[in-house]
């Protein structure tokens, strides 16, 4: 007799941000998904409840809840994450892939999380990557969909191309565009600086020099363009352009914009100098407001701040060997002294207090500096 093929109806639900929130098979319990800074963290159905402990990335251990038993597991991954081990108190699981991620079904994977620290479809098996914007499919070694980045922009010529053909060097977590494994490397890097150190040290690129004082970069911050300006800040709050030059919040946020910055591109921003968090002095503002509160109200951005001294930088060197205007496309590592009982912050009596401003809805016309 001829094979019956049975047909499965699975029900995927999306939120308003096109991340997946739910899934399950017709007839079953749907198992939701919950996020955290755009990193799956938790999933529940069906009694169950897995959640991910993960720090900067790095996942560290899974803990499983079902029927009032919870089983918590170490979890062992690769530089992309892939998971390879799961370790409990009295057993070890291994895992292994193909280079594209294949797997057995019944290899014993016990993780929630696979290949590249993502989460496998139940069913299908394939890895619906950017939180279910597209399916990869391990066995066929590319998307089963088109990225509506290609061909033209990040995506490139090729729209279902996972990789660029090269899964061992690169990873992709967000179904359009691939990151190369060195990155892996710059963070491990930062890590073991910041244990070193006992500051926070963050992998950075792309410095531009916009004056003989100050200097910006771009990061990314709680899922978003995050805005920074390093450089000198005086005590009234003035912040140096040049050598005895100060500018004001709106002859900083004015000048920023002559340099072909939008502040409409960006969702936050971050003044890395001394005293932004301290009141505003200036004899003819009116205002009381710290000078981080100003900025943030003619950028139109929030804006973290710190008051007091700020210690931090440590690509000095660098960037006293840019010319103005120009940009160092090499990875350097940006240190901020986050520890009120470090080595340094004892010798220069600093206490590490960042404060937040968000844009108050004022005429900045009233405004000067």
């Amino acid at each position: 007799m001829p094979t019956q093929l049975r047909t499965a109806f699975i029900r995927y639900q999306y939120d308003a941000m096109d991340q997946l929130v739910s899934h399950g098979q017709s007839g079953t319990v749907e198992r939701q998904r919950f996020y955290c800074d755009s990193q799956l963290t938790t999933e529940i159905g069906g009694g169950e409840t897995l959640s991910i402990v993960q720090h900067e990335g790095q996942l560290l251990a899974q803990q499983r809840r079902q029927r009032g038993e919870i089983n918590n597991s170490m979890l062992a991954t690769d530089l992309q994450n892939s998971v390879l081990g799961a370790h409990q108190a009295n057993s070890k699981r291994a895992m292994a892939y193909s280079p594209y991620g294949f797997h057995r079904c019944d290899s014993g994977l016990t993780s929630l999380l696979g290949f590249n620290g993502q989460r496998p479809d139940p069913l299908t098996g394939h890895y619906l990557l950017g939180n279910g914007y597209r399916a990869f499919n391990p066995v066929l070694m590319r998307f089963n969909s088109p990225d509506d980045l290609s061909p033209f922009d990040e995506g490139g010529l090729n729209a279902y191309v996972y990789c660029a053909g090269d899964p061992v060097n690169r990873s992709d977590s967000t179904g359009h565009f691939f990151s190369a494994i060195a990155t892996v490397f710059t963070k491990i890097k930062a890590r073991y600086l910041s244990f070193v150190s006992g500051e926070h040290v963050k992998p950075v690129k792309n410095f531009t020099r916009i004056s003989e004082g100050l200097v910006v970069f771009v990061d990314r911050y709680k899922g978003g363009s995050r805005l920074n300006i390093y450089g000198h800040g005086a005590e009234s709050g003035g912040v140096q352009m040049e050598k005895n030059i100060l500018l004001g919040p709106k002859s900083l946020a004015e000048y920023i914009k002559t340099t072909g910055l939008h502040f409409e591109s960006f969702d936050s921003a971050r003044l890395l100098t001394c005293h932004p968090g301290n009141k505003f002095v200036h004899e003819l503002n009116p205002s009381t407001a710290p000078f981080g509160q100003l900025f943030s109200d003619y950028s139109g951005l929030p804006v973290k701040a710190y008051k007091g001294m700020f210690l931090g930088g440590g690509v000095t060197p660098r960037i006293n060997k840019l010319k103005v205007g120009e940009t160092s496309t090499r990875t350097e590592y940006f240190r901020i002294n986050n520890n009120s009982k470090s080595k340094r912050s004892k010798l220069f009596d600093v206490v590490y207090d960042p404060v937040k401003f968000q844009p108050a809805k004022l005429n900045r016309d009233l405004r000067t500096d």
